[in-house]
């Protein structure tokens, strides 16, 4: 009797620990797959969400290259009757105010890219100091803007410009 109770006990259990086994197999498949497909819902509707924003950061980043290359910094900064020394105040204060303007953009863009815009904005100011040291005291701006800009003609690709190139590359790969 005690071994016929173990073999009708085994015989009941093996095949129900056979279905326990298996159901827990499918469920658990079951939920991780659940779990992956809610991980990559999230991940494409936050992608949704993120997209325009980092699109709109490289947008601005365009722009600041832009409003921070010498061409249009000096014709806009520029005025009537001022000094070298005025004008070159001007400009690296306009530098500043425009790249503080866009400092939480680098967040949205890798660090590549913000190296670039912060090694164009240093270049800028660099380029600009260096030549308003170069002329002689009581320069006029016409002076300090010729200088400026008879430097960049002998760069072979602005700072500015390379950054902006860079930036865009960067921005196509969202596509």
């Amino acid at each position: 009797m005690n071994e016929t109770f173990w073999v009708g006990v085994l015989q009941a259990l093996l095949p129900a620990g056979l279905v326990l086994g298996a159901v827990y197999m499918l469920l658990k498949k079951f939920f991780d797959n659940e779990e992956r497909r809610r991980f990559y819902e999230l991940r494409a509707n936050n992608q949704k969400l993120i997209l325009p924003i980092r699109l709109q950061a490289y947008e601005r980043l365009a722009l600041l290259l832009e409003r921070l290359s010498i061409n249009n910094l000096i014709m806009r900064v520029k005025r009537p009757g001022m000094s070298a020394a005025d004008l070159q105040a001007s400009l690296i204060n306009e530098i500043r105010a425009e790249y503080d303007h866009n400092l939480s953009q680098q967040i949205y863009v890798s660090n590549e890219a913000w190296e670039m815009v912060i090694t164009a904005k240093e270049s800028v100011t660099r380029q600009i100091n260096v030549c308003y040291s170069s002329l002689k005291d009581g320069a006029s701006s016409i002076e300090l803007s010729k200088a400026i800009f008879e430097t960049t003609m002998r760069e072979e690709m602005p700072a500015t410009y390379k950054s902006l190139i860079f930036i865009k590359e960067e921005a196509k790969q969202l596509f």
